[in-house]
């Protein structure tokens, strides 16, 4: 791509470094604190540009076609071009993309077993060229909101984000989005757990015949401790003190095994 086109292209982030270059120019020596809190924002904004302008643009370096082969085995054509408002890092964005939907000819319905409910599903390739079908989140943002999760309530986690991140958060998103990290570790500490059970399985097998040798005293003393941990419950789900019910986010109760 010519340089020229590439400036063209990223003109709206161009005017915002600008603005944020002259607003620094205009703060007087020695105020660091004005200094940064003027950058600090600025810089979100301009992040926001070049990703709307990259995504947005994409169509120019891969033309759209007016049809499409769905998934369901039906041809699907461009109904339109529909926005979508993806939450990034540097904030919420606009992505304008096209959008295809299933529009089956008289020969096709003549083919279907059932022609009481004609296809009508809907598909963008864009969404799957970016990897944000059926999410309106970027990899990023779900990265940094289930660290926070690990270490915070969900009322926590989604208020820091919003503290130090430009953009929307609620307790609920944050859980949606944990969720599937969360599955993702407990299988693999499933599988760890049962990969070493097997391991030990195989390990008594070979002993066996020196495990029945072996002479089992007699305990003369056996000991039996409790342990407690805290677990993290929701507000409604059980009694609470006064100074709980004054302090947002979930409460914590012990348990003991």
């Amino acid at each position: 791509m010519e340089t020229n086109e590439t400036v063209t292209r990223y003109q709206a982030a161009e005017k915002e470094l600008l603005k944020l270059i002259e607003a620094v120019e205009g703060i007087k020596a020695g105020n660091l604190k004005e200094l940064e809190e003027t950058i600090y924002p600025g810089i979100f904004k301009v992040g926001r540009h070049l990703m709307e302008c990259k995504i947005n643009n994409e169509k120019d370096d891969h033309p759209v076609s007016t049809k499409i082969q769905g998934e369901c085995g039906h041809d699907q054509k461009l109904v339109g071009y529909r926005t979508k408002n993806i939450i990034t890092l540097f904030g919420e964005i606009e992505f304008k993309r096209a959008y295809y939907q299933c529009q089956i000819d008289e020969g096709q319905k003549e083919n279907e077993q059932d022609q009481t409910q004609p296809c009508s599903h809907g598909r963008s390739p864009a969404d799957e060229l970016w990897g944000i079908q059926g999410t309106k989140t970027t990899p990023g943002v779900q990265q940094y909101i289930s660290y926070l999760c690990s270490m915070l309530t969900f009322d926590e986690a989604a208020e820091t984000f919003r503290r130090f991140l430009p953009g929307k958060m609620s307790a609920r998103q944050a859980l949606n989005l944990a969720r599937p990290v969360g599955i993702a570790l407990a299988k693999k500490e499933d599988e760890e757990v049962k990969a070493r059970f097997e391991q030990v399985s195989r390990s008594k097998t070979n002993e066996k015949d020196e495990e029945q040798q072996r002479i089992v005293k007699d305990i003369a003393r056996l000991y039996i401790e409790p342990d407690g941990i805290l677990g993290r419950m929701r507000r409604e789900s059980v009694p609470m003190e006064k100074h709980e019910q004054d302090r947002n986010g979930d409460v914590y109760r012990e348990f003991r095994v």
